[in-house]
């Protein structure tokens, strides 16, 4: 089995290489999990939650004019007329489907 091997340090220590971490993307302050699987050590890294703004990130998939029209609706408002304009495409889609139906059963 090709990899790379160490030894166990004492306090059960595991040293793992820089090139090993590199290639995970793993950094400085990253948070790990570790378990058992299949009778080996499994480690998973995970980034460090972030302070960033998120704000613009959707920005190319945003349409002002729906956004102007949603203003000042709650969200129980904008999920409701959400899933009523999805039930009228759905009940539209089912309309069309039976025509093509029934327009084949006649030929």
């Amino acid at each position: 089995m090709a990899g790379n091997y160490g030894v166990l340090g004492p306090d059960g220590y595991i040293e793992t290489s820089k090139e090993l971490l590199d290639q995970l993307g793993a950094r400085l302050g990253w948070r790990y999990s570790q378990r058992i699987v299949k009778g080996r050590l499994e480690i998973g890294f995970f980034p460090p939650k972030h302070n960033k703004s998120l704000a613009g990130v959707l920005k190319e998939y945003f349409d002002p004019a729906v956004a102007a029209e949603l203003d000042g609706h709650s969200w129980a408002e904008i999920k409701g007329r959400t899933m009523i304009a999805m039930t009228e495409e759905r009940a539209t889609r089912l309309d069309e489907i039976a025509e093509e139906w029934a327009a084949r059963t006649e030929e």
